[in-house]
């Protein structure tokens, strides 16, 4: 949903300038990580206009399940657990660590 930080129009609008680009002007990614599945982290329309531009994609054990049932390729993605560790280049380690995210924000 254009504008929406969320799936209902009714509930979150987009903070201003979190649209001037468009998918179609984001040049080849090497790669997206995705922290957490909400809406404004995740967004449906947004991977499918990316999806071709994406050669990995980094996520939480069990997005990976809501990507590929929109299409993207098994083959691109990376899904870590807490504590696991993935070698995304010669120079770069990323490790999955759990959090807290508390979604009431108030400003």
């Amino acid at each position: 949903m254009d504008g929406y930080a969320s799936a209902s129009p009714l509930l979150v609008k987009a903070f201003e300038g979190t649209d001037i680009y468009t998918a179609n002007e984001f040049p080849e990614l090497d790669l997206v990580v995705i922290t957490h599945d909400h809406y404004d982290h995740l967004e449906y329309q947004t991977i499918l206009k990316l999806g071709s531009k994406i050669k990995k994609l980094l996520c939480p054990i069990g997005v990976g399940e809501h990507l590929e049932s929109w299409g993207f390729p098994r083959e691109k993605l990376i899904e870590l657990g807490w504590w696991e560790s993935h070698d995304l280049f010669s120079d770069v380690k990323i490790t999955a660590t759990p959090t807290r995210h508390f979604s009431g924000r108030l400003i």
